[in-house]
């Protein structure tokens, strides 16, 4: 019962459309916490589904079960080298939220969006993922957002 939770949670962590098997790994420990209703992958932890996977040292998720024993995922916490990779991007930060409720990501301190060669840098960014706007900030006094873009190259025809 206990690897049923843990399975229904990492799906609902890296939702798609399609059956593909979800892996986890992590170097310390997986721990499930019934009663609190958490379970945290600690050492160098990963969850991965096809080309998408989440890193971090730690990755702690909280959920709860309703009267008819339907489980949801209140929130997904990545901590400490959070590394978020797909075929589209990746993103790196010190910590990560997913509140599923919400469809909000959030990621702090020392953000990094790499996609297509284009890389943005800030201290704090937030993506709602039910309308799609995204903003990264500077936390710092003076500090700034910055970043490189690339133009996309086209081909000409002679």
């Amino acid at each position: 019962m206990k690897n049923f939770f843990l399975i229904l949670l990492l799906f609902i962590l890296i939702s798609g459309n399609s059956n593909a098997d979800i892996f986890l790994d992590a170097d310390k420990s997986v721990e499930i916490h019934q009663n609190e209703g958490k379970i945290i992958a600690a050492g160098n932890a990963k969850i991965r589904k096809e080309d998408q996977s989440i890193t971090a040292d730690k990755i702690t998720s909280f959920y709860e079960k309703d009267k008819s024993g339907k489980i949801s995922v209140d929130k997904i916490i990545a901590e400490g080298n959070v590394l978020v990779v797909s075929s589209k991007a990746s993103v790196t930060a010190d910590k990560g939220e997913y509140i599923p409720k919400e469809d909000i990501v959030k990621l702090y301190n020392n953000v990094t969006i790499s996609q297509d060669g284009n890389i943005i840098k800030g201290d704090y960014a937030e993506t709602n993922l039910k309308t799609g706007v995204s903003k990264l900030v500077s936390n710092k006094s003076g500090g700034r957002v910055s970043g490189v873009f690339k133009e996309k190259q086209t081909s000409k025809e002679d």
